[in-house]
């Protein structure tokens, strides 16, 4: 059913005057009274509250709102109403409104009904999909960005502090030395506080020669929103977008494209064109439309295309109101370096190298810029300086219609170098050439991309080489020559795909050259897939044949069925053979088991021979995942071993209102309070319940987007009712947000209303609590189903606004029932004098 705005009023749509909705009294007696029908013909046929509703703007998905639905009141009437801080994001653009004094007193209040921002605003709720449709004339739309989270939304969580953990206890036992005992734990720990992240990560581990703790970076980090930007204090390191990425201690400010919206993100050509009347565009890649809207007569732009890597140029489609089209192409292909036109990316870091190794790591600067200048240009540029080393690169990026292209150069100096260095002479300098392309060829489906190709010249030190250099007496440089790397993919028909990719690269340093690649064929079928693959790999040492391997892969797997109990169930098969003649046959069996697939397992057995000798390897695992805690468990044995694995992994939080567990990770997470909800899931498909406090941690939320965090009532108490279930919220990176869900509290019983004469209430009738929320209705034969605690206080039956047209509603004795299962039941009398 759909329902519209008719005279102020929310009213069913397929009435016939103003959208009214009439019912005929004669046919709706109850024990001879005649009923006030009056609040279902005017009220709104949602309920009054708070709605989240898949929002559309002229035809267009713009994402799901809060929508408030007002009842109609003695103050006015009946309405609904957007947040005020939500119309940027529904593309309205309050500067072009008429009559722009009265616009500003509308929006002075939270929640703005958009009907009363002008009249030719119609809005449409469609109440079986719970969708919102918004019609806006054309004139009052602005800039509306796909994706777009206004960063007043941009929720910096609460203080907390927290351990994410994976801890793993090994043993191996050998027949002839004994057995041999391994601890390892990584941990990732952080703390919140007034918008500042502070974060440490680091390893322990522990062997029979004794024990050690590895720290791997402490910083405090900061959003600085204007500059869509993090700021950083501490242990971290520099982008690897231009220069290679370096581990340092000091301060950095880089943008951080993840504050973008997903169609700002990346690159994607800017489409421009004109229209001769309300025309639709259509935007194909490939054969696939992956854009449409409707744009008014005269220019238009659309900057809002979501990135799609090397995916092949745009066709796009002009169709005009009379059914004329028009067709033009736009060329469309990406390197990491390409921006959108007008986009800017920026980082600047200052402070030491950071290696343990080094006696004395260099002090440095570093800055690097891209700005993309059109569709077909992105110029960048950035430079390293320290004592006695400059590092300076150049270099733009192409869209061409044969392909994306980029190239740069990269120039050295260095003054002050030890002479004992083989190669290395007190003052270096030198040349770094990079290209990179890439490419799809639409007639044959084929994505090409020669990730890079880089040449450095003899006296070519990059910063990583300076360092080492510099801060220790007995240095180990590898300092890269040539590098090339390929990657092919290739589908051939519906189901079958090919794919080749390599790398070579060889050193000044030493001789040799290191190759990897691999070529592999697949072939999906109806009952599983195969696939062959070769590999070759040769690490330095020239032509010699011992450093050299080739080995060939064939892998069948199977899906299984046993029933619903065990579900993604796969056996998997895979023989390998290698160029010396050793050759390994292994095959498993997986599946998991539980409501959500909390219980997984697998067994195996495999056979190999290696240099001449033949053993046998059989083992299994057991992965367990609840709530608080991810458990794991192996055991494998072969010739004259055996080996067990046991580990766990999870995070611990701690904030103001108590400590909670989580099986997952991630920085990113949410704290879920929901008075008396033990019991209920938290999201769709996971293994996270809300604990004996009714609380929960839910982590791995995606920052600077809408999270939608859902509650599945099964499992909770029937005397607990969740008046919200989904909440949607926009996290800062790293951010700990706290997310509150009403719940009600109270016995679920089925009331037998009678009144003084006998009777009971008219069928409809509103039951009230003592502040006048409606608690439910009465229906037939005077039955009643509420919750209620066990002192619920004066509760009051309502049927009409006059005089004599309430109750007030008297408990009485429980009534007994036929199944101890079945509700609860009490008789209760409605009394004159509410």
């Amino acid at each position: 059913m759909s329902i519209g705005i008719a005279g102020g009023s929310w009213v069913g749509s397929s009435a016939v005057a103003d959208g009214d909705v009439i019912f005929d009294r004669g046919f709706l007696r109850d024990g001879g009274q005649a009923l006030d029908l009056a609040r279902f013909e005017a009220a709104p046929v949602l309920p009054p509250g708070t709605q989240r509703l898949d929002t559309f703007v002229n035809q267009r998905p713009v994402g799901r709102f809060d929508v408030t639905i007002e009842a109609e009141s003695e103050h006015g009437p009946a309405r609904t109403c957007f947040r005020r801080d939500d119309l940027p994001a529904l593309g309205l653009d309050l500067r072009r409104l008429p009559e722009q004094e009265r616009v500003q007193h509308l929006l002075a209040a939270d929640c703005v009904d958009l009907r009363q921002l002008d009249p030719n605003i119609a809005l449409d709720v469609d109440v079986s999909a719970l969708t919102a449709h918004l019609a806006i004339p054309q004139a009052y739309i602005g800039r509306l960005v796909r994706g777009m989270v206004d960063p007043q939304d941009w929720d910096e969580g609460i203080t907390a502090g927290f351990v994410g953990y994976n801890a793993s206890a090994f043993r191996n036992q050998l027949d002839q030395t004994g057995g041999h005992d391994r601890y390892y734990a990584s941990l990732n720990a952080g703390l919140n506080v007034a918008g500042w992240r502070l974060r440490h990560n680091g390893t322990y581990s522990r062997a029979e020669q004794g024990s050690e703790y590895q720290a791997g970076s402490t910083y405090a980090q900061h959003d600085l929103t204007a500059l869509k930007a993090q700021g950083t204090l501490g242990e971290y390191f520099t982008p690897g977008d231009l220069f290679d990425a370096m581990p340092f201690t000091g301060v950095a400010l880089a943008s951080d494209e993840r504050m973008l919206p997903d169609s700002q993100r990346g690159f994607a050509p800017t489409v421009r064109g004109s229209a001769d009347t309300n025309a639709q565009v259509s935007i194909r890649q490939a054969g696939n439309l992956v854009y449409q809207t409707t744009v008014a007569p005269g220019p238009f732009v659309i900057d809002d295309l979501y990135n799609t890597g090397y995916a092949g140029d745009l066709e796009v489609t002009i169709t005009e109101a009379d059914g004329r089209e028009k067709t033009f192409t736009v060329p469309y292909a990406s390197v990491s370096q390409l921006l959108r036109p007008g986009n800017s990316r920026f980082s600047l870091a200052a402070g030491r190298y950071r290696d343990d190794q080094l006696d004395a790591p260099p002090a440095f600067v570093q800055g690097t810029y891209r700005y993309g200048l059109s569709n077909d240009l992105t110029l960048y540029t950035g430079s390293t300086l320290a004592e006695n080393y400059l590092a300076v690169l150049g270099g733009a990026a192409l869209n061409t219609r044969f392909g994306a292209l980029g190239a740069d150069v990269t120039r050295s100096q260095a003054s002050g170098l030890p002479t004992q260095v083989q190669g290395i002479e007190p003052r270096m300098r030198g040349q770094s050439y990079r290209l990179t392309y890439s490419e799809r060829l639409d007639a044959t489906g084929t994505n090409l991309a020669i990730a890079a190709y880089r040449f450095s010249s003899e006296g070519y030190l990059s910063m990583a080489n300076f360092a080492a250099l510099k801060g220790s007496d007995f240095p180990t440089l590898y300092r890269e020559r040539n590098r090339i790397q390929l990657d092919l993919d290739q589908p051939l028909g519906d189901s079958l795909s090919l794919f080749v990719n390599g790398m070579r690269q060889n050193y000044w340093d030493r001789s040799g050259t290191d190759t990897t690649y691999q070529a592999g064929i697949g072939k999906t079928f109806g009952w599983g897939a195969l696939s062959f693959s070769a590999s070759r790999t040769r690490q330095g040492g020239g032509n010699r044949r011992d450093d050299e391997q080739t080995q060939y892969l064939a892998t069948l797997s199977v899906p299984l069925s046993f029933g619903e109990r065990l579900t993604g169930a796969y056996l998997r098969t895979s023989a390998a053979y290698t160029d010396s003649r050793d050759r390994s046959l292994q095959t498993s069996l997986s599946c998991s088991a539980g409501e959500t697939g909390q219980l997984g397992y697998s067994l195996y057995q495999s056979s190999n021979r290696d240099e001449g000798q033949r053993g046998e390897t059989r083992g299994g695992s057991l992965q367990y995942t609840t709530s608080p805690v991810a458990l794991g468990f192996s055991a494998s044995s072969g010739e004259g071993y055996s080996q067990y694995t046991a580990s766990a992994r999870g995070t611990v939080l701690g904030y103001g209102d108590g400590v909670l567990f989580s099986a997952g990770q991630g920085e990113t997470m949410g704290v879920i309070e929901a008075a008396g909800g033990k019991g209920a899931r938290v999201g769709s498909g996971h293994n996270s319940h809300l604990d004996g406090q009714g609380k929960a941690l839910v982590t791995g939320l995606s920052p600077y987007r809408r999270n939608e965090v859902l509650i599945d009532p099964k499992g909770v108490s029937d005397d607990v009712e969740f008046k919200v279930s989904s909440q949607v919220v926009t996290p800062r990176q790293g951010a700990v947000v706290k997310l509150d869900y009403p719940t009600t509290i109270g016995r679920a019983v089925l009331l037998q209303v009678s009144g003084e004469d006998g009777g009971s209430p008219p069928f409809g009738a509103e039951v009230l609590s003592a502040a006048g929320e409606p608690l439910g209705m009465i229906g037939q034969a005077g039955l009643a189903l509420l919750r209620i605690g066990e002192d619920p206080g004066p509760l009051q039956v309502r049927w009409g606004g006059e005089a004599g047209q309430s109750c007030r509603l008297v408990m009485g004795e429980p009534i007994a029932t036929d199944s101890p299962g079945d509700m609860p039941r009490r008789s209760a009398r409605c009394l004159a004098g509410a």
